[in-house]
């Protein structure tokens, strides 16, 4: 049988930063569940009415959740200027402002902390 021969010495080289994962809590989950409860109900002609507007609005909203719990991330590479760091937070919070405010698609309490977390994390005072 052929075994592989064993190394002298076991190492893993990491990066200087370690960047945790970003999630949702258990808590937010549920409100994320009842929202989605409510978009998807079937029961009466009104509700459905009121369904088929509130589901691409929740679609968008997860999408919007999604592409945010990535900001943090993305700021804190460390091959990255603060040029391209405050391009991307800039980007997110104008994302952000203007979803709210023009087509009414508002993140959830995930989207925001990772806001806050990616603020934290560049390296500016903007």
């Amino acid at each position: 049988a052929f075994y592989p021969e064993e190394p002298d010495f076991l190492l893993a080289e990491f990066d200087k930063i370690h960047v945790p994962i970003l999630t949702r809590s258990d808590r937010e989950l549920d409100v994320s569940n009842r929202r989605k409860k409510l978009a998807v109900s079937h029961r009466g002609v009104q509700r459905q009415r009121r369904c088929l507007f509130q589901l691409p609005k929740l679609m968008a909203s997860h999408f919007l959740n999604a592409w945010l719990m990535c900001i943090p991330s993305q700021v804190s590479q460390r091959f990255q200027n603060s040029d391209q760091q405050n391009t991307y937070l800039l980007r997110a919070l104008g994302a952000l402002r203007l979803l709210r405010s023009k087509h009414r698609i508002v993140p959830d309490e995930a989207g925001y902390r990772c806001l806050i977390i990616a603020c934290g994390r560049v390296n500016s005072d903007r």
